[in-house]
């Protein structure tokens, strides 16, 4: 029989749990303007809620209630931050005496009792109730938190709580009406419920139909609750609800339902249960919030706010007119028409530490000692041809430029990206154009591109998300400026090398560096793991990728 209640109880959560999912699908926002569209999630990603409960069952009904025992499993969504479904599954254990009088009514009006011998009629025995009640229950609960109007922690620590819901519950109600001989019981006093023997041996039912089914009924149910975070992970709750089932079999969970001046009350036969809850978060917490009810619902609001506030301020200003931003720009005050590299500083090309706008000879003779003018003060014996090589060869090594014309060590200017995204930003554009052109100019050399992240998430996902930068970029300059991807070399490091130390998310932080590859410099397998961050990536047959 409990095999067959089970079975049952189990039906009845699969079809509340088909419900629940269809109710609790989470729904996109989209909007819309003239040139843009964005989409984004109306609630952050967040963790479920699966958890165990046991303790205290009584029922409040016609007759007296001795405690009982019981207990069941839950999954619970967040709907909102303050709104969430839960399903619960229980099994209860109730059971109660009356001695305050006898309550043969009950025993005239039973066909089971009266069959026994119990009644107020000639030769029949006097009838105190008792009874025993095992049920299987299953509702789906709208729980409500209530303080969620405090926005001063970033994560509540005790959530209160109320919820009500509705499902089914079946039950069974047995009385011991026979002794350990099996005969029916004569009292001539007020019983005790120490003279019973407890077996609970003998089913009853209000019809002769009823009898020996597992009857299943509407029930409706609420309750208030309290729970404490322990950890992100675990939280403690207890918890009191009733419960009543709709319909003439709810007066007879404790198997009286014919009215009786010992009656402790009229109306329907109360179930009550106070619980404690154990219950755990379950989801991946580096992509996940905890639920939304532990969740000052303006943390991601001031999280983007605080972020906003460490971005550096966009300034366009270009003081001496030389093409690189003040922001930029190491040497602010060069002339105007001074030739510039991409830091913003004058160009020495030979090394005598006079700049090329007023070298007369910017490209002199190296290891020579030069005049005011820049001039090599060359002496004026002749120089063999092989001299001549072994001389420009030296000079280049000072310039760190190898025989095939490879710049090394050359400061390029790096691209930065919103939060856990890796698409090309409008505002970057102009750097990446720097880059093509130096490459355009310098057909042998090979660039080294090393994406980063802040330190917002775990090691393996930052490391998929830093891979996906350097990739996005590569493939905007191969799309948009026809490079060859073979002149690229693609690296990522993760968070590990920040240039703001900090735990929170940081602009500067998410970024892609690029630098002249050096001969030893080896391209990074793509690391293992699921994808991460959103965006898109641009490729180009034309361009050979």
């Amino acid at each position: 029989m409990l095999r067959t209640n089970l079975i049952k109880a189990i039906m009845v959560l699969c079809t509340l749990s088909a419900s629940y999912n269809a109710f609790a699908q989470e729904q996109n926002v989209v909007e819309k303007s003239a040139n843009t569209a964005i989409q984004y999630s109306a609630s952050t990603r967040h963790m479920w809620e699966v958890g165990l409960n046991g303790g205290l069952n009584f029922l409040t009904g016609d007759i007296s209630w001795k405690p009982g025992f019981g207990g069941g499993i839950h999954i619970r969504k967040a709907i909102d931050n303050m709104f969430s479904l839960r399903l619960d599954g229980q099994y209860r254990f109730m059971k109660g005496f009356e001695s305050s009088g006898p309550r043969n009514p009950d025993a005239d009006n039973s066909f089971i009792l009266s069959g026994l011998g119990y009644g107020s009629g000639p030769g029949e025995s006097t009838w105190y109730h008792n009874y025993s009640t095992t049920m299987w229950s299953g509702s789906l609960q709208l729980v409500m938190s209530i303080n969620q109007f405090r926005f001063i922690k970033p994560v509540r620590t005790i959530n209160p709580y109320v919820f009500a819901g509705a499902g089914l519950g079946s039950y069974k109600v047995k009385t011991d009406a026979k002794d350990a001989n099996g005969n029916i019981y004569n009292f001539t006093t007020v019983p005790s419920e120490s003279d019973l023997d407890g077996t609970y041996e003998t089913e009853l039912a209000i019809q002769q139909k009823d009898l020996g089914k597992t009857l299943i009924n509407p029930m409706g149910e609420a309750g208030v609750g309290i729970a404490f975070r322990i950890t992100p992970r675990f939280n403690i709750g207890i918890e009191h609800k009733m419960g009543v089932l709709l319909g003439k079999r709810g007066d007879y969970v404790d198997g009286a339902v014919f009215r009786s001046s010992v009656d402790q009350t009229n109306n329907k036969d109360l179930i009550h249960s106070t619980y404690i809850r154990l219950n755990f978060n379950i989801g991946n917490k580096e992509k996940m919030s905890e639920p939304l009810w532990w969740v000052n619902p303006l943390d991601f609001v001031l999280k983007d706010i605080a972020e906003l506030k460490e971005r550096p301020k966009l300034d366009l200003t270009d003081t001496d007119k030389d093409g690189v931003l003040d922001m930029f720009d190491q040497e602010k005050e060069t002339p105007a028409g001074a030739p510039v590299d991409v830091r913003g500083m004058a160009l020495d090309s030979d090394g005598d530490k006079i700049p090329d706008y007023k070298d007369k000879e910017p490209y002199s003779a190296p290891n020579y000692q030069v005049d005011a003018d820049g001039r090599a003060m060359v002496p004026k014996n002749s120089v063999s041809p092989e001299e001549v090589n072994k001389l420009i060869e030296d000079k280049l090594k000072e310039f760190n430029i190898t025989k095939g014309g490879t710049l090394t060590d050359w400061f390029l200017p790096a691209i930065h990206f919103d939060l856990d995204k890796y698409t090309i930003k409008n505002s970057e554009a102009e750097k990446l154009r720097q880059v093509a052109v130096v490459m355009r100019n310098n057909t042998s050399l090979k660039v080294m591109v090393t994406g980063h992240t802040d330190k917002t998430a775990g090691a393996s996902y930052n490391k998929m998300l830093s891979y996906n930068r350097s990739k996005a970029a590569i493939d905007y300059l191969v799309n948009k400026y026809g490079i060859a991807r073979n002149r690229f070399v693609l690296t990522y490091s993760g968070k590990e090398d920040t240039l703001i130390d900090t735990q929170a998310a940081n602009y500067m932080n998410r970024r892609v560096e690029f630098r002249v590859a050096k001969p030893g410099d080896v391209e990074m397998p793509k690391p293992s793991g699921p994808n991460a961050g959103s965006g898109k990536f641009e490729g180009s047959r034309d361009a050979g990728y």
